[in-house]
């Protein structure tokens, strides 16, 4: 063999020799050149198991999320009638609850009164999602001038957690649900606290609320 073949067969077996100890020190293929392996991360986007699923629409825990845990807040022991005598010395409130929820609300808050200024349109387009078409301007805080309503600092609370207990389907659309206010620190006799039946009728929108009255109620017991 001359020496121009010897050199040609060196060379050859050089390279094979770098290529295979490049794929042993390395099976898997290279690694980035920061020296970081990227395989020991994994993105939180792809992990969905710990985000909380929205409730399905029409569902018991929908109605319980979207009306009736803000409404027993706000009603206590008050009925409520759309069609009858709403009050609606009830609904801004409760509006004002589902602004603060959407992360609006204090964009309307005026600290120089300590009050906050909604425009009349802006809650009227919450009242009409959950209760249909409601005025509300006969209020004593509606501003005819600037069309606005002024509120107060609110706050709210309550020892009760609302459960479904009944559910009914009625007729021309409608659902019933009966909804006790359980008190789980109170002594078995006196956990339900409040018993009420809401009556939602659906639209081609969604649902709309028409009446809540109250059935029952079982005041907790005086204090010893």
């Amino acid at each position: 063999m001359d020496n121009a073949m010897r050199n040609i067969c060196a060379l050859a077996l050089a390279i094979a020799l770098l290529l295979l100890t490049g794929c042993a020190a390395d099976p898997a293929g290279s690694k980035p050149e920061s020296g970081v392996d990227e395989s020991r991360f994994t993105s939180s986007t792809d992990d969905t198991s710990s985000v909380p699923k929205s409730a399905e629409p029409g569902s018991n825990q929908w109605f319980l999320d979207e009306f009736i845990t803000d409404l027993e807040l706000v009603l206590g022991l008050e009925p409520f009638d759309a069609e009858k005598s709403p009050r609606k010395d009830k609904l801004l409130p409760f509006a004002y609850m589902k602004l603060e929820k959407r992360g609006v609300a204090d964009d309307y808050f005026d600290s120089s009164k300590n009050t906050f200024i909604f425009p009349y349109a802006l809650l009227d387009d919450v009242i009409r999602q959950y209760f249909g078409s409601i005025d509300l301007r006969a209020l004593d805080n509606f501003d005819e001038g600037s069309q606005t309503f002024s509120l107060g600092i609110q706050s709210f609370g309550s020892a009760t957690v609302p459960k479904v207990v009944e559910r009914a389907t009625m007729p021309d659309n409608k659902i019933k649900l009966t909804v006790d206010n359980i008190n789980p620190d109170l002594p078995d006799e006196h956990k339900v606290v409040k018993r009420r039946d809401y009556v939602f009728l659906k639209t081609a929108h969604g649902y709309i609320l028409q009446s809540a009255e109250l059935i029952s109620y079982n005041p907790p017991p005086a204090p010893d």
